[in-house]
């Protein structure tokens, strides 16, 4: 599992992001990330994003990262 972390701060309510959600390569959302380590074992090998989400609605842009998931 590693590296397994998710991009947002450990803890409730701390950070600028409110969710990061993980998406696959054609832009679906695959599951939400809590903060903290993710088990990733069960998505399959390839190029998925992860876009956290503000946790202030007003604040743009999202930030969009990409990750690597290999075997």
């Amino acid at each position: 599992m590693w590296p397994s972390p998710c991009p947002l701060p450990a803890g409730e309510g701390r950070g600028a992001v409110r969710r990061a959600i993980l998406l696959d390569a054609a832009g679906r959302e695959v599951i939400e990330l809590p903060a903290g380590a993710n088990d990733v074992r069960a998505l399959s090998p390839g190029v998925h994003f992860v876009r956290q989400e503000p946790r202030a609605p007003e604040s743009k842009p999202q930030a969009v990262l990409r990750v690597v998931v290999a075997r």
